[in-house]
């Protein structure tokens, strides 16, 4: 029997008003006996244009433009590339935001036709493309080379990568007098006072380096032209190399893992966690196949994308993430563990996925969802975990 749409999805494919259009075209192109790949493209993305270009040149792919405004089309527009094809597979042109955001859709999407999940590859077109490096895809595509893109996407190995989903309950919000609170308890279900839920697949941190990339992304939607490079990037790690605001005042914060209270070093000024182990542009963190100096995580499995466990590590400031990006040395190992819980009494910066806002006082409870496909390039550079 040939899966059913939803109600919903029905409802989200046969209105097309201007005005909430999630995806703004889709067109049908031809490029032989490749097998079925769905490429979706944020169009805000660096270098997006282009690749619109080369994909006019194209016949036999399915296209959609992605925008913000309603995720429930692309819910839609996956749930009808698997109807006509259960083997479809996905590209996704962006960053690791528009990676993570086609993930969920994907999943929504095989969850409503009771479908196996389908396999999703990056087209690195962001500013980070963190997860495009680790599979293999590079830090940036170049230009000049979809035809072999998509048979790379389409007969490429597929691997399985944890999918992580975090309750945040905001407690006592706009008073940063109020202490952590550790109202989640060791549950692995969230209490009735849990207010939503969100999630990630690469990395969540809070700190300066969560500032920088909201600086960042302040700038730019403010001139979006202007953030072509990584040269507000540098701007603003030169500020906070000079500022040196204090962001994880420790009567402020409390992190636990697997149930077990965490302390943090008096001078870290940085909490991550880390699935995959490239953030930053390109930077290790963890510090994987190093050893461990005195005095932090000394026993622990090698990283892997698929292993149900995150890596939480803290770093003290520019000039560590200098250190780290010329793997002078490594970010300090707080712990390894299957769930995470941050109790914040103050207002910080957060990063999920390239996503950034300023984060009031609440707690995160952070816990393993499930796993998705993704497409491995073997012929590229894998880095910095088992995959």
């Amino acid at each position: 029997m040939a899966p059913m749409f939803s109600p919903a999805l029905l409802c989200c494919l046969g209105s097309r008003r201007r005005s909430d259009v999630y995806l703004s075209r889709a067109e049908s192109m031809d490029i032989g006996d490749i097998p079925s790949v769905c490429v979706v493209i944020n169009p805000n993305a660096v270098g997006a244009a282009g690749v619109l270009r080369e994909l006019r040149a194209l016949t036999g792919v399915t296209v959609h433009l992605l925008e913000r405004s309603a995720p429930e089309r692309l819910i839609a527009a996956c749930a009808a590339s698997m109807v006509e094809d259960v083997g479809v597979r996905f590209l996704a042109g962006g960053g690791d935001g528009t990676l993570a955001a086609v993930a969920r859709a994907i999943a929504e999407a095989c969850a409503t036709l009771d479908l196996p999940p389908a396999a999703l590859a990056p087209l690195a077109l962001g500013t980070g493309n963190e997860l495009s490096r680790v599979l293999g895809w590079g830090p940036s595509y170049g230009g000049g080379t979809l035809p072999r893109t998509l048979q790379s996407v389409a007969r490429g190995r597929i691997v399985s990568l944890d999918q992580w989903k975090v309750w945040r309950q905001h407690v006592g919000e706009g008073n940063s007098q109020s202490s952590p609170t550790p109202l989640l308890g060791g549950s692995s279900q969230p209490t009735a006072q849990v207010s939503e839920e969100l999630g990630f697949q690469c990395f969540f941190s809070m700190g300066f380096d969560a500032a920088i990339s909201h600086e960042f992304t302040l700038q730019r939607e403010k001139s979006p032209g202007s953030c072509s490079s990584v040269a507000w990037y540098a701007w603003f790690g030169a500020c906070e190399l000079f500022n040196q605001t204090s962001y994880l005042e420790r009567d402020a914060v409390e992190l636990r893992v697997d149930g077990m209270p965490v302390p943090l070093p008096e001078d870290i000024n940085t909490v991550q966690l880390l699935n995959i182990h490239s953030s930053a542009d390109g930077i290790d963190f963890f510090g994987t196949g190093r050893p461990s100096v005195k005095g932090e995580l000394q026993t622990f499995q090698q990283p892997c994308i698929g292993d149900g466990l995150l890596e939480v590590v803290g770093t003290r400031g520019v000039s560590d993430l200098l250190s780290t990006r010329m793997r002078a040395r490594h970010s300090f190992r707080l712990a390894q563990g299957r769930v995470v819980e941050i109790f914040l009494a103050a207002s910080i910066p957060v990063q999920m996925d390239g996503e950034t806002w300023i984060q009031t006082p609440c707690n995160f409870k952070v816990e393993h969802r499930s796993v998705a496909p993704y497409v491995v390039n073997d012929a590229g550079r894998t880095l910095n975990c088992e995959l």
